[in-house]
């Protein structure tokens, strides 16, 4: 994959995502770069919010700024739909940027586009599908709750993903998956890829809490 300038990125394959572009533009102040998605038979039909760790802090920001502690107190889905319209603490104009993003979001999917978010780098899957967090509640709580936890796990995230993406011989070795849970926790974990049966440096899976701590690991049998 060339090198990416920019500090925030969309993923896509093909098609007009001018909306989303724009709404993640305005809600961090960053001019955003392209990362070409390869085209599989299918489905092809993606759009991903990708960032670098800087661009990521940049995202939480924002969402900090609109949400307050509440979303650091109350990282668990239920909840945190509960309280979350009430406790918005940012200007009308903050919010409304916000909302233009989950608006082009919604839309996106409507018209059946799958919304994930990652890193722009290390990336693991040559078809940039697997290490994503897929967001499939794209209500304001919900994509909210996604981009702030992701974003507080990014660095620790980042720098352990780094590490296992040097010690490959070659890429293809390792498969990353990625999702947030109710209870607000990033889970990361790694399979053996093609034609392997073991991993580079043993760990197979950690779990982090919204704010970046691990709170499990798990190493390969």
């Amino acid at each position: 994959m060339p090198a990416i300038e920019e500090k925030i990125a969309l993923g896509t394959v093909y098609g007009d995502h001018s909306e989303v572009e724009s709404a993640v533009s305005a809600l961090t102040d960053q001019r955003l770069g392209h990362v070409p998605v390869v085209g599989l038979d299918g489905p092809n039909d993606l759009v991903q919010i990708l960032a670098s760790v800087d661009g990521w802090k940049l995202i939480g920001v924002s969402i900090l700024s609109i949400y307050g502690s509440g979303i650091v107190s109350e990282a668990g889905k239920d909840t945190w739909k509960a309280i979350a319209p009430k406790i918005k603490i940012a200007p009308a104009a903050l919010q409304a940027k916000f909302l233009q993003l989950v608006h082009s979001l919604q839309k996106e999917q409507a018209n059946g586009q799958d919304v994930s978010i990652g890193l722009i780098e290390p990336t693991f899957d040559s078809h940039g599908r697997r290490d994503r967090v897929y967001i499939k509640d794209l209500s304001p709580e919900e994509l909210a709750r996604h981009l702030y936890i992701f974003s507080h796990c990014v660095h620790p995230v980042s720098s352990w993903l780094s590490e296992v993406y040097a010690a490959q011989t070659q890429r293809g070795e390792v498969f990353v998956s990625m999702h947030i849970t109710d209870e607000g926790t990033l889970v990361v974990e790694l399979e053996p890829g093609y034609g392997k049966t073991s991993l580079p440096l043993g760990v197979s899976k950690k779990v982090f809490n919204a704010q970046g701590t691990i709170i499990e690991e798990k190493r390969n049998s």
